[in-house]
């Protein structure tokens, strides 16, 4: 993804140009060159002649594109695909005006473009919103020839509503103080850190989860036909383990932050240590989920008109507004957090698309087991690596935060029953204890360890007090 600065203030966003492509993979030369390029030109006219450029190569490149209106959103798209593009720009205004109702927020930008771009075939890195000028926001959707639906678009455009609300949402944060940096006359580097990150991220995460959320409510029928869509690719799928495990660490969270490097090819849903940015962005999410569960949405709202009356708020300043509406020290309300360890490290399961999952298996959509932790729970009941988690409590676990979310219900219970497919024994349901005497260990890790001894000799732990990762 390309995301170009704002120029609604003096502030420069080349930070954001930079953390914007880091998290969302963009693993082209081309488009790192063009990261590098937006943010040498910083919020200077220069940035705006590159999306211009980048606009008018994109409708050259497609051969020319028709166009539709609806309302301030103008939908571009390939010959033959009128009804895509009337229906893509109007769930898109749809969802647009459904997070502003839920949530207070005022859009920065009063112009929304979308370009239905062919291509032979859709990838997952194919992503890109970028800002067009001061005022319009532009999002490509890819294409194929065969797609003849809405539903068909966005199922591969495994990116979108979810990442698209979530820039426009951040763009829209202009109160927010940002982290900086520059360099001195004397080639000393400085900082300025306005610790509004948490905030920034996990609003923002917040927004396009509920966009997400009126998309499905209106595609449930077409789930068995496009699988794919029900998974967004960007996808904070475990807001609240990694909320517990964050913590209050997660208020310390600036624009800067580069956590523990991972080697190899770790799934994002199995264990890690240290603390990695997408914990941050996950526990952020988890945050607001916390608050929408404890308090309701209208407290959300609430918080962000007080924000708004603010010229400039910091990180302190919002977490006064934040523990005035609730009533509760917010800080502590977080750091004393729990949520049960289960020691499920779990995938999404579809049939040909889950990594490491046997292609034969013959299951309807759930969580497929990668490992169980030991001394876990979940491996006291006798749930181990392979099967396939369908239910909690009754509840249908087709993604990892369907489950979390049915934990999190039903956390104070002194167990909750577990929902099994298992190859060779079919649907099986097991009864499993919650509760705090689970400390999970890293992988390989001898059993006669506890989980503080394991932490501190963590070579990637960020401080003494890091604990070692672990699941759900």
């Amino acid at each position: 993804m390309v995301y170009l600065p704002i120029k609604r203030t003096k502030r420069s966003y080349d930070c954001d140009a930079l953390s914007c492509a880091r998290r969302y993979g963009a693993s082209f030369q081309w488009v790192l060159c063009a990261c590098c390029f937006i943010v040498m030109a910083g919020c200077t006219n220069e940035g705006y002649e590159f999306s211009q450029r980048y606009r008018r190569s994109l409708l050259a490149e497609a051969g020319g594109l028709e166009s539709i209106t609806c309302g301030n959103v103008v939908a571009y798209y390939p010959r033959g695909k009128e009804t895509i593009a009337r229906r893509c720009a109007e769930e898109f205004a749809r969802q647009r005006d459904h997070v502003a109702a839920a949530t207070g927020i005022e859009w920065v930008f009063n112009r929304f473009h979308l370009y239905l771009k062919p291509v032979d075939k859709v990838s997952p890195l194919d992503r890109w919103a970028f800002q067009e000028s001061e005022n319009t926001f532009g999002v490509i959707l890819y294409i194929e020839p065969l797609d003849d639906s809405y539903e068909a678009v966005v199922a591969k455009n495994v990116w979108y509503p979810l990442s698209v609300i979530h820039e426009i949402v951040e763009c829209s944060l202009i109160q927010l103080q940002l982290d900086r940096r520059w360099t001195s006359w004397t080639g000393k580097e400085n900082k300025t850190l306005g610790y509004t990150r948490w905030f920034r991220e996990g609003f923002s995460e917040y927004a396009g989860f509920l966009a997400y959320k009126t998309m499905m409510c209106d595609r449930k029928y077409a789930w068995e036909r496009f699988p794919r869509g029900m998974y967004q690719q960007d996808f904070s799928n475990h807001p609240f383990s990694v909320l517990r495990r964050v913590g209050v660490k997660l208020f310390e969270w600036d624009q800067f932050y580069k956590g523990p490097r991972i080697q190899g090819d770790v799934s994002p849903n199995l264990p890690h240590t240290g603390d990695r940015d997408v914990d941050y962005y996950s526990a952020a999410f988890g945050l607001f989920l916390l608050i929408e569960s404890t308090y309701g949405c209208k407290s959300i709202e609430m918080i962000l008109r007080d924000i708004r009356a603010l010229a400039n708020a910091d990180g302190t300043a919002i977490r006064s507004i934040i523990n005035r509406t609730v009533g509760v020290d917010f800080v502590k309300l977080v750091a004393e957090f729990k949520f049960p360890e289960t020691g499920l490290y779990m995938n999404e399961y579809w049939p040909g698309y889950t990594p490491n999952a046997p292609p034969d298996l013959r299951i309807e959509q759930g969580l497929y087991v990668l490992l169980v932790g030991p001394d876990s729970p979940a491996q006291r009941v006798g749930i181990r690596a392979g099967d396939v988690v369908v239910s909690l409590d009754g509840e249908r676990t087709v993604t990892n935060y369907d489950f979390e979310c049915a934990l999190y219900k039903h956390m104070h219970q002194e167990s909750v029953k577990i929902g099994l497919w298992r190859k060779g024994d079919g649907l099986l349901t097991v009864e499993m204890k919650l509760g705090d005497d689970f400390l999970p260990r890293r992988l390989g890790e001898s059993s006669s360890r506890s989980g503080e001894e394991a932490a501190g000799d963590d070579p990637n732990s960020s401080s003494p007090t890091s604990k070692p990762a672990h699941g759900k």
